[in-house]
């Protein structure tokens, strides 16, 4: 695999290597250091660059890219670029804070990067995921679980598909979609659960679910349509800052 490790030379920078590196196993994996520079700053920052290697003190030898222009445009164009598998950056602080610049860059990257997203917040301290939270209203499921299976199977992690019914929905109609999930799973990984709760509020459902079963990663799919769309257009920052010791993988649906 490769990995693109964007970084801002933060502490929470490194936070997020040391993560991609616990993550996959160094010797079988390309990682791929990047920073995006101001033209005005690019040898100063070049510096800076080396620095930042320097103080990782792993022994690990990574690839190195640097670039100048909007960085969230160039971390899509060298994911591309590099053919990367995965995206790993850390963000320090709330997204929404208009002095974090990479928060911005974060929140530019969520609807239009293609390849899959973590986000490593400032407080996570490195541990490979065992217990996964997929967030999903089940459009599309039978897909969007190969991606999440995908990521599961390396580390053997339970995924727990959280969905939200309705108060209103019929309890027939709910007993249908449940079964339909569970031919759908069954075959395609034996460590699925699948978790209904009633409400109106998946940000209520995954604030509760994350303090009563402690999980290791949530996990959403974006794409448009989507009931989650409003969670990540509009409030994601909250809901990181909310949990800021769990990491965040994002997926895109290409339309």
């Amino acid at each position: 695999m490769k990995i693109l490790l964007p970084i801002d030379f933060s502490a929470n920078s490194r936070v997020a290597v040391y993560y991609a590196m616990k993550l996959f196993p160094q010797e079988e994996n390309t990682f791929i250091l990047f920073h995006c520079s101001k033209p005005e700053t690019e040898e100063a920052e070049k510096k800076q660059f080396d620095e930042f290697i320097a103080t990782l003190s792993t022994g690990q030898v990574f690839e190195t890219l640097t670039s100048t222009g909007i960085t969230a445009q160039e971390i899509k164009r060298y994911a591309i670029e590099t053919r990367s598998d995965i995206v790993v950056l850390g963000i320090h602080g709330k997204l929404n804070n208009p002095e974090n610049v990479f928060g911005k860059t974060i929140s530019a990257l969520m609807g239009n990067i293609e390849t899959p997203l973590i986000v490593v917040p400032e407080a996570h301290r490195s541990s490979v995921p065992k217990k996964i939270i997929y967030a999903s209203d089940l459009t599309n499921i039978n897909e969007e679980l190969k991606g999440i299976i995908r990521f599961a199977k390396l580390f053997d992690a339970e995924i727990h598909i959280l969905h939200i019914v309705p108060e209103e929905l019929e309890s027939q109609t709910f007993e249908d979609e449940q079964r339909d999930l569970q031919l759908i799973t069954r075959n395609l990984y034996s460590k699925i659960k699948f978790t209904p709760f009633t409400g109106s509020g998946i940000i209520e459902a995954i604030d509760e679910f994350v303090k009563c079963e402690n999980p290791d990663l949530l996990s959403f799919y974006k794409h448009p349509g989507n009931l989650l769309q409003m969670l990540w257009d509009m409030s994601l920052a909250e809901k990181v800052s909310m949990h800021n010791h769990l990491p965040v993988l994002l997926f895109r649906k290409e339309e």
